[in-house]
């Protein structure tokens, strides 16, 4: 019998201990999306300074959503910058970066960081698939506009034009939602990983005004993640 694929889990941050008490942290809502799946999870907190281990046992990575500010360059942020500047080099494991980290992998890539100065983006958002998103493995057979959560007040501005990366989706609030680097990298700036009640306790303990409603949208794209790169 095959053994199941282990996924590494680089966490973040921490969420609201009110959220977490009850829905579990940012690590545990990718694991029970893909509940159904055998995979073997491994999680280093890498916001507390624990050092990213060596990817030989590993299939592939997450790197999670976080309270924190890429623009902040903390330490272990420059590392995790450093880290990912090789992986997009060498593209020898598969990574699926969300929220914070997409704007990780956007720092590496030498793109821009900040606030967005169109405000935060909050709630279940509509987002539209490039051209290119629309062909790639990560929203194969979704519909064209796909319905997925998300909370941020930061944005990846810009990147530099490279042949090895492409944008695969965008909001008004957010030209750049999704990323392809190269055949291994993907990244997203909502949360796939965030179910409806989750996001909607969420906002309800920082007493922040959104519409959240159900969809199965980030769940499938999850689902497309480990069947297409883990397998």
């Amino acid at each position: 019998m095959a053994q199941p694929p282990k996924i590494l889990i680089l966490k973040t941050g921490t969420t609201n201990p009110p959220v977490v008490e009850v829905f579990g942290d940012y690590d545990d809502w990718f694991q029970r999306c893909l509940v159904t799946h055998s995979i073997e999870w491994h999680v280093v907190n890498i916001y507390e300074g624990e050092p990213i281990p060596s990817l030989d046992d590993f299939d592939g990575v997450m790197i999670t959503g976080s309270p924190s500010s890429v623009w902040e360059m903390k330490p272990w942020m420059l590392r995790s910058i450093e880290w990912l500047k090789e992986r997009i080099e060498r593209q020898d494991i598969p990574i699926l970066a969300v929220c914070f980290g997409h704007q990780l992998l956007g720092a590496a890539l030498g793109g821009v960081v900040e606030p967005n100065v169109k405000g935060a983006e909050n709630g279940t958002i509509a987002v539209k698939l490039t051209e290119e998103g629309q062909q790639d493995s990560l929203f194969a057979e979704l519909s064209s506009v796909i319905n997925v959560q998300s909370v941020h007040k930061d944005i990846v501005v810009d990147i530099p034009n490279r042949i090895d990366t492409l944008c695969l989706g965008s909001t008004e609030n957010t030209a750049i939602q999704a990323l392809a680097v190269g055949p291994n990298i993907r990244s997203v700036q909502f949360h796939p990983e965030i179910v409806a009640p989750v996001l909607a306790k969420l906002f309800e303990i920082r007493e922040q005004e959104a519409e959240v409603f159900v969809s199965s949208d980030g769940v499938s794209i999850l689902e497309r993640w480990v069947k297409h790169w883990l397998h």
